[in-house]
């Protein structure tokens, strides 16, 4: 049934004389998927508009060096979001840990080709693995050392030696790109960075010589002189490397080393732990470390490497203060705990974090709980932060640019593989606008220095469960100043709570979307939320099954505002959508700067509920810059 336009009939298709004529043509026509050009073109015609219109001019717009070119596509062709989010999906959920790290490092412009090809020494592989590695650090192993290492060595088997020394000769390959990375920076240049960048994510109440302006416009200018491919690279290789190595481990019977003696040989860069299957006290961040089992205890701080690979058991991880618990902060650090019930309690930048390097934290198993501080959870700022769970109920609990944080030069990504999870962030950081309410910039949220340097990319993917995603600014799916963010559902009845800015909000020159698959769900927040684009942005929500609940107050539900796209469609399903009245909502816009904007609202098939007082199989115009769509479309595509 076509739509009526502001509930008057509207020029009918002649069907009936097409049918009669050539009912092989409308055979084809009726079984032919219709896809989105064409809903959007049909939707947008009585305000004058097509889908052609909605796009930026990226090349009317200044650069700069940290512009992704993904956030400039997308610019160029809002739509073309949905796409580029299924295909983040589908890769990510298929990749391993070294794989994302090198599709992360795509999205920011910096190609890793090659793999890393170490061989391993017959003789004493696990002793030599560790001679390149004290090479590497700018060290050497001494002969006696050598002799008192291969002396506990030798109890373990061969085969076990070499698959230990795969993950041993991988550390020694990323410090290598780690020392690539900042070649072309003076001594001087690395002390400031390591003393000052951290400042621009993470409150420092030390007093500071120099003003943030100083040091931010400091940091961006010698920034630009890393090696961020090799940087990237060390990243992906080490993740390769231990993946490749547990994998061994797990052929040869990880119970098997509970069998052998553990042992720790210390070195000036931690110690280098084979742990057996009984539960273990870990005082100290190690170099290199595999715990068989046990419920062990790790009290961690920050050193520029290290490798943690727990097997089994319910474990408790907890930081000695910030940059601690899977931080990449100037190198690596990478824990990987295969199953149990586990405990993380990280400060500010932990749990997957990187900045001027590359964190990852993957916990394929078990009932688990995260607790991180601000720059947590997933986030990248001129590095790559990765954490990704596994298809327990886990809960994910930050106060802010966390679970899927994307900075400037830097790519942040969650990813939990199924369960009913648990987001929340905030609770520290009030925001100026509503005290009793918090900033967060998190849960899929790219963020850019305004008129400074632009922003990253920050993805969260939940590819299974009933989700709670609880936030209250920026958060879900949205992005401010030339960044990119992603919230991105499978499946499940999930419930989106959030306040403002959020659910597929873009905010001044920025794109960011919240794609739903299934379920059920839904969302309430007050408002510039819901699929909805402010000062020259893109925002999207876009819900693909499910009958599904929309509440908001003001500018949501498909709003554009000051030269924006706000777009909200719903495929299928029976929807209710409540927000206020006349407060530019479900399918609103304006004009602005001499230009309009854009609000869209489609709902594709379904028994509607609008406040609004719209029907259901009607087309409704917002003085000419919005439009809400209602119509029964069957076998809908996205052809973006």
């Amino acid at each position: 049934m076509r739509p009526t336009i502001n509930g008057n009939p509207h020029r009918k298709r002649k069907i009936g004389r097409v049918m009669s004529r050539l009912p092989f043509i409308f055979l084809v026509i009726l079984f032919t998927p219709l896809y989105s050009q064409q809903v959007i073109d049909e939707a947008l015609h009585p305000v004058g508009m097509s889908s052609n219109d909605i796009r930026f001019r990226v090349d009317k717009s200044s650069s700069d060096y940290y512009r992704l070119s993904v956030v400039d596509d997308v610019m160029e062709s809002p739509l073309s979001l949905f796409s580029l989010t299924e295909g983040m999906a589908h890769k990510l959920h298929s990749n391993t840990a070294g794989e994302d790290v090198v599709y992360l490092s795509s999205l920011l412009d910096r190609k890793i080709r090659g793999s890393c090809k170490v061989s391993i020494s017959r003789r004493r592989p696990f002793t030599n693995a560790l001679r390149m590695l004290y090479s590497g650090l700018g060290g050497s192993l001494s002969d006696d050392e050598a002799d008192y290492l291969w002396d506990e060595a030798h109890k373990l088997s061969i085969p076990l030696q070499k698959t230990l020394a795969v993950g041993v000769l991988g550390l020694a390959e990323a410090v290598r790109y780690r020392n690539l990375a900042f070649s072309s920076l003076t001594d001087d240049e690395v002390r400031f960075l390591k003393a000052n960048a951290h400042r621009l994510l993470i409150e420092d109440t030390t007093t500071a010589d120099e003003s943030e302006e100083f040091i931010t416009r400091q940091v961006l200018e010698i920034s630009k002189k890393i090696d961020y491919v090799s940087l990237f690279k060390g990243g992906a290789v080490l993740s390769s490397a231990v993946s490749r190595m547990v994998h061994r481990l797990e052929e040869q019977g990880i119970y098997d080393i509970a069998d052998t003696v553990s042992f720790r040989f210390p070195t000036p860069w931690g110690d280098i732990i084979l742990g057996n299957g009984g539960c273990s006290d870990y005082t100290d961040t190690p170099l290199f470390l595999v715990d068989v089992g046990g419920n062990d205890r790790y009290n961690l701080r920050w050193r520029p490497f290290s490798i943690i690979v727990d097997l089994s058991g319910n474990d408790r991880y907890t930081a000695r203060g910030d940059f601690s618990i899977a931080t990449g902060y100037f190198g690596y650090q990478l824990i990987m705990d295969k199953s149990g019930d586990d405990m993380y309690i990280g400060g500010s930048a932990s749990l997957g974090c990187g900045l001027f390097g590359v964190g990852m934290l993957t916990d394929e198993g078990g009932k688990n709980r995260f607790v991180g501080g601000s720059f947590t959870q997933g986030a990248g700022a001129f590095g790559i932060g990765l954490l990704v769970g596994g298809s327990g109920n886990d809960e994910y609990l930050s106060e802010r640019y966390s679970q899927g944080f994307g900075f400037t030069g830097g790519a942040g990504a969650m990813i939990d593989m199924g369960g009913s999870d648990l987001y929340t962030v905030g609770r520290k950081y009030e925001d100026f606008r509503e005290k009793s309410f918090f900033s967060c910039l998190s849960q899929g949220f790219g963020f850019g220095i305004r008129d400074e340097a632009s922003g990253g990319t920050g993805v969260l993917f939940d590819f299974a469960g009933n989700d709670v995603y609880v936030g209250d600014y920026f958060v879900q799916g949205s992005s401010y100043w030339y960044a990119l963010g992603i919230l991105y559902d499978h499946s499940g009845n999930d419930r989106y709570l959030a306040r403002r800015y959020s659910q597929g909000a873009g905010t001044h020159l920025t794109a960011g979307i919240l794609l739903d698959r299934e379920g059920n769900d839904y969302y309430t927040t007050w408002g510039v939320s819901q699929g909805c684009g402010h000062d020259l942005s893109v925002g999207m929500l876009v819900d693909l099954s499910g009958n599904d609940s929309y509440t908001a107050t003001v500018l949501s539900q498909g709003a554009g505002n000051d030269n924006g796209f706000g777009i909200l469609v719903d495929v299928e399903g029976n929807d209710i959508y409540s927000a206020a009245r006349n407060n530019r909502v479900q399918g609103s816009g304006n004009k602005m700067r001499g230009f309009s904007s854009l609000g869209l609202l489609l709902d594709l098939s379904g028994e509607d509920t609008y406040s609004e007082g719209y029907e259901n199989n009607a087309i409704y115009t917002s003085k000419q810059y919005g439009v809400m769509y209602d119509n029964e479309v069957e076998d809908f595509h996205w052809d973006y």
